[in-house]
């Protein structure tokens, strides 16, 4: 909350110049007071007045010679969105009262009722009511920011998904006994005619998938690559199908050690 002596200046939009100097009187304006003002008598003066001045906050009459009733704070609250906003009315429609802050303003204050310390508490309490306001807002924007990147992360992760699940590029891993068993294989195998539960069995080798002719440059640069403790590795070799025919791969690998995480890769 505000101290009672921060400096605020406000911004003044009233006609009767009796009430100006009302509350010239009344909060001290001219003397040493934490209270500085600035007047405008009509809707147009105070819109001007905004292009140079950002006040701590406005008193508001309704009816002015340039606007009347509701249109006022409708009209104040597109030129000055951020600034807290006071009716300062000899309206005493409830209803009127109650749409005004409806439509954004933070107080409602009736002409004649509105003495000290009403009218610089209702100030200060205006301005902290809108710091928190927007302070919500800027949380709530961040907070819908971070939910649409999660959102499309979430997004991004279904395409990988996707794509392991039925696009072209297979997911497995293997372990580095003989004949590299394998210990997972994405279920997009299928397009090579192989189910799951056919590879992920005890005693398959991964090397009986490869292409004969393959084999032996197969195992010597994957136990080249493990000897030379690297990290990863690609090659190209050729596989078989399930019906016998050759089909060449494109094999990314990451190799990994100890605990258990065997070598890794992907191949299409």
């Amino acid at each position: 909350m505000m101290h009672s002596d921060v400096p605020i200046h406000f911004l003044l939009v009233e006609d009767d110049p009796e009430q100006v100097q009302f509350l010239k009187v009344t909060l001290r304006t001219e003397q040493q007071s934490p209270f500085t003002m600035t007047h405008a008598a009509t809707l147009a003066e105070a819109v001007s007045a905004l292009a140079d001045l950002r006040p701590d906050v406005i008193l508001l009459d309704l009816h002015l010679p340039d606007s009347t009733g509701l249109d006022t704070p409708r009209a104040m609250l597109m030129h000055a969105p951020d600034v807290p906003i006071i009716i300062y009315s000899g309206n005493t429609d409830f209803e009127v009262a109650v749409e005004a802050v409806r439509l954004g303003a933070q107080d409602y204050l009736l002409k004649g009722e509105a003495r000290e310390p009403l009218l610089s508490r209702a100030m200060r309490y205006a301005i902290e009511r809108k710091r928190i306001a927007m302070e919500l807002d800027e949380a709530r924007v961040q907070l819908e920011e971070r939910n649409e990147a999660l959102e499309r992360a979430r997004g991004e992760l279904r395409a990988e998904r996707d794509m392991f699940v039925s696009g072209p590029t297979v997911l497995f891993r293997r372990g580095i006994a003989p004949g590299f068993p394998i210990t997972f294989v994405s279920q997009n195998v299928s397009q090579f005619g192989y189910l799951q539960r056919d590879l992920i069995v005890e005693g398959f080798r991964f090397d009986s998938l490869v292409f004969p002719d393959d084999r032996e440059s197969f195992r010597s640069l994957l136990g080249a690559r493990l000897s030379q403790g690297a990290e990863s590795m690609e090659q190209e070799y050729r596989i078989l199908d399930a019906k016998g025919e050759v089909v060449w791969l494109h094999e990314v690998a990451r190799l990994q050690r100890g605990g258990y995480a065997p070598p890794t890769g992907d191949f299409g």
